[in-house]
């Protein structure tokens, strides 16, 4: 069982139109705040705006939180690795690990309805720093996916539902060692990832498959929405550029003059969360920094573009949008690094 929550006072939410761009009426931020330490970033959200993420705490360690109803709750002994995202479904089980009796870190899910978490073992191996894997994503069903070592040395992708752990393999072609991880799962048992050899894969019907446009160099799978579209990257002679992957097509995301643009998540709308790296003059003539963007119906915006230009705020990672169109990630205020929620209001 988890330890009693304590409450955060840590919300702060604003309006502003948004007449910068026609799809949008207005936009609400809330700046999520912190466990009383001095970051936080927001890696998931479900369809009723519950939101998991890591900060830092008082004492400077990590841990795992969940934002849900103006309310940020410490979920230690949750835990995620600020490499890699946090999961969250809409019954509100989360993905991600926990520390056993052993010393191990092993992937885990916490159901915060009946304060449970379950460990879900692993695929028989760690490193040296005592990490057998953690879980990435949970989809609406229970399935559970993220990466685990084998006693090899080696770690991959595996799914895991009631009790049973599926090593979902390598890539056609790999040999080993080979290595992959997972980062998304839809409703339909889709998962997406990427591979030790940097390249982004989709595993269906008992296939991984190599997901990424023909030509390319490398890239990564993010997310994978319940209709089977895909965001995420590739890179093709050092130049890196967002994908949406829909009917065996995809579709190019990238910022005007960016060399680097990455598509983190899309919901069931075909709205696409990413950032892309923009010109920072103020740093030096050939300084990029990443902004963060949402993309819809062909047009790119970065976020902070929906502010007002003296709100304080830079938007630098988006990391994922739910089906009512709010928005999470990284965001910079008065220099301080924070979790927000952005939220996208229809014109009619």
């Amino acid at each position: 069982m988890l330890p009693n929550f304590r409450k955060i006072v840590a919300c702060c939410a604003v309006a502003f139109c948004a007449s910068s761009f026609s799809a949008y009426a207005s936009v609400e931020l809330v700046d999520l705040g912190t466990l009383d330490g001095q970051w936080s970033e927001a890696y998931s959200i479900n369809d009723s705006d519950q939101i998991v993420g890591l900060s830092e705490n008082a004492k400077g360690q990590i841990h795992t939180f969940l934002y849900s109803k103006g309310r940020m709750d410490d979920l230690y002994p949750l835990m995620g690795l600020p490499s890699e995202p946090l999961g969250i479904n809409n019954a509100g089980q989360l993905a991600g690990g926990t520390l056993a009796r052993n010393g191990f870190m092993y992937p885990a899910i916490y159901d915060r309805h009946n304060g449970t978490l379950v460990i879900a073992g692993s695929l028989g191996g760690h490193n040296s720093d005592g990490l057998a894997g953690v879980a990435t994503a949970i989809n609406n069903k229970g399935q559970t996916v993220g990466f685990s070592y084998l006693p090899t040395g080696e770690w991959h992708a595996f799914i895991y539902h009631k009790g049973l752990m599926q090593d979902l393999g390598c890539l056609p072609g790999e040999t080993a060692p080979c290595y992959a991880y997972a980062l998304d799962v839809n409703d339909r048992g889709e998962v997406v990832g990427g591979t030790g050899s940097d390249h982004g894969f989709i595993y269906t019907n008992q296939r991984m498959l190599l997901l990424e446009p023909e030509g390319s160099d490398g890239g990564r799978a993010y997310n994978i929405n319940n209709t089977g579209q895909v965001a995420g990257y590739y890179y093709r002679d050092n130049i890196g550029r967002g994908f949406l992957y829909s009917d065996g097509q995809f579709v190019d995301i990238a910022g005007d003059g960016s060399p680097y643009t990455v598509a983190f998540g899309v919901n069931d709308r075909m709205q696409v969360v990413g950032s892309t790296w923009v010109l920072d003059a103020n740093a030096c003539r050939e300084c990029f920094s990443p902004h963060a963007f949402v993309y819809q119906d062909g047009k790119l915006i970065l976020l902070e573009s929906l502010l007002p230009r003296n709100s304080g705020w830079r938007f630098t990672y988006a990391f994922a949008i739910n089906n009512s169109g709010r928005i999470v990630g990284q965001g910079i205020f008065n220099n301080q690094v924070r979790a927000f929620m952005l939220k996208l209001n229809m014109n009619n």
